[in-house]
């Protein structure tokens, strides 16, 4: 079975060029990438590499590996990023305001209501705070007119 860090190796190894330069940018042995690329060659049944004496040099087969290995990664990426953001949302209040006096007395407020809860806030114009607040990027807003629309509780 294929892991990330392999394809980690193989993405180093495709960005770097050469072996040394790939092991140094993964703080790792050459020797130790060298075993890496040759397990995954075994792993795919198929040589990845055209190698010379002194030089590795991905081949037709390495270079599709080395595609599908970056969008992996990436998708990995953006899952954990995901994953990270639900999170985040789930343990923060976002709180928005076109003006600073009152976001100061609202994160006094959420402070000692949720104790448990980190607060996010920031000051911007009355356009992104709607949006944020009808796209779930923001729990509380304050604006200097009561806005209207399905889901808003304006007080």
């Amino acid at each position: 079975m294929l892991t990330l860090e392999q394809l980690r190796h193989l993405a180093a190894l495709g960005s770097c060029g050469t072996l040394t330069k790939a092991a140094e940018e993964l703080h790792i042995s050459q020797p130790t990438l060298t075993r890496t690329m040759k397990e995954l060659e075994r792993q795919f049944g198929v040589p990845l590499f055209t190698r010379t004496k002194n030089r590795i040099q991905l081949n037709e087969n390495g270079e599709l590996a080395l595609t599908r290995a970056r969008e992996l990664l990436a998708r990995t990426d953006d899952m954990v990023a995901q994953v990270q953001a639900l999170d985040r949302s789930r343990h923060t209040l976002s709180l928005g305001s076109c003006a600073p006096i009152p976001l100061n007395d609202l994160v006094q407020r959420c402070t000692s209501l949720y104790p448990d809860r980190t607060l996010a806030s920031e000051i911007r114009s009355v356009p992104p705070l709607l949006d944020g607040l009808r796209q779930g990027r923001y729990q509380f807003i304050v604006l200097p007119f009561h806005p209207v629309g399905s889901g808003i509780i304006s007080q």
